[in-house]
C-alpha cells in the first residue's frame, strides 16, 4: 500500500461519514437530534453524501477520499437541502389552500408564465428543465452503444448537473418571494413560479432517482 494511504472497508467509510453528518447536524439543530426520526434522516443525508463523493468523479479519475475528522462531503447534503426547501415551500403553500387562505393551484394549462419577468426564471427554465431529457439520454448513451462487458456511465455528469441547479435554485429562492398575499393581481405570478418550482422539484428528483437516492421532504 503506497506511504500515506489506509485501508477501509465501506462499513467503516460510512459510519466515519455518518458521525461527521451527526456533528455537523448537531452543530445546526443542537441537542435536538435525538430519536429514530433523526437518525434515519442522518443515514439518508449520509448515503446521499456519499453517493455524490462516490459518483461525482470522472471514471477517468480516481477517487480521492479524505477521512480527517473536517472532511466531509457537503455536496449531497446541499442537494438533498434544496430539494427539501421546494418541498416545504409546496406543504406550506398547501396547507393555506386547507385554510382558505390561497385558491387551489390551477391546472399547468390555464397558466399564463409570461408573468414570469425575472431572468432567473427563464435561465432557469431553458437551462435546466427544457434540456433535462436530452440530458438524460446522453447520460445513458453508454448503455446501449457498449460492445463489451464495461460500460462506463458518467454519473459524475448527473451529479454535477443537480449541484449547477440546486445552486441557482438556492439563488433564485433566497431572491424571490414566491408566496405572497392572496390579492387577485398577485395570484398570476404566483401560480407561474409555483409550476416552474414543480417542474425542477421532478427533475431534481429523476435526477436524484437516477443516483437511487432518495430525497428528505424536511431537512
Amino acid at each position: 500500500m503506497p506511504p500515506g494511504h489506509m485501508q477501509i472497508s465501506a462499513h467503516e467509510f460510512f459510519k466515519v461519514r455518518s458521525k461527521q453528518m451527526r456533528k455537523a447536524s448537531e452543530m445546526k439543530h443542537g441537542e435536538t437530534i435525538q430519536g429514530e426520526m433523526w437518525d434515519a434522516r442522518i443515514a439518508r443525508l449520509t448515503s446521499a453524501a456519499l453517493k455524490f463523493e462516490l459518483l461525482g468523479t470522472s471514471p477517468h479519475n480516481n477517487i480521492k477520499l479524505n477521512l480527517g475528522e473536517e472532511a466531509e462531503s457537503r455536496d449531497g447534503v446541499f442537494v438533498m437541502y434544496n430539494y427539501a426547501r421546494l418541498s416545504t415551500l409546496f406543504n406550506k403553500f398547501e396547507q393555506r389552500v386547507h385554510a382558505q387562505y390561497y385558491p387551489p393551484l390551477p391546472d399547468i394549462k390555464d397558466i399564463d408564465f409570461s408573468f414570469l419577468k425575472e431572468e432567473a426564471e427563464w435561465y432557469i427554465l431553458f437551462q435546466y428543465i427544457l434540456p433535462f431529457p436530452d440530458i438524460v439520454a446522453e447520460l445513458l448513451q453508454p448503455i446501449f452503444n457498449s460492445i463489451g462487458p464495461r460500460i462506463q456511465l458518467q454519473t459524475h455528469k448527473i451529479c454535477a448537473f443537480l449541484m449547477i441547479l440546486s445552486k441557482d435554485l438556492s439563488t433564485y429562492y433566497s431572491r424571490t418571494h414566491v408566496l405572497g398575499e392572496p390579492r387577485q393581481h398577485l395570484l398570476p405570478v404566483m401560480f407561474a413560479r409555483l409550476h416552474l418550482l414543480k417542474a425542477v422539484q421532478r427533475v431534481m428528483l429523476n435526477s436524484l432517482s437516477l443516483l437511487n437516492i432518495q430525497p428528505l421532504q424536511q431537512m
